[in-house]
């Protein structure tokens, strides 16, 4: 979600009807901010393509040949997203991605 000075949050969002033959007649909206516990990423439009494949499982020679990189600036891409997350190896950084516990 955005909050109202532009910032972009994870929240959680659970609704509920208190008519359950009617359920979209009236309803009951909770939302839980989870920026402790999945931060928001500011990615560029490629270190989120790399991110993405990473999470998908691809190798590095995969993530290169499908977006047309040469194998070192790729490298580079990948060092970047592990000093931005925090993380030393793939499996780390996919578990920052993924919001799961380190």
């Amino acid at each position: 979600m955005r909050r109202l000075d532009g910032r972009l949050f994870w929240c959680r969002v659970q609704g509920r009807s208190p008519r359950p033959d009617e359920p979209f007649a009236r309803a009951v909206w909770t939302f839980a901010d989870l920026v402790a516990e999945r931060p928001v990423l500011d990615l560029t439009r490629r270190k989120r393509e790399i991110a993405i494949r990473a999470c998908q499982g691809r190798m590095a020679k995969e993530i290169t040949r499908d977006l047309d990189l040469l194998p070192r600036t790729a490298d580079q891409y990948r060092a970047r997203l592990f000093r931005k997350t925090g993380t030393h190896n793939k499996a780390e950084l996919v578990a920052v991605l993924t919001s799961l516990p380190v």
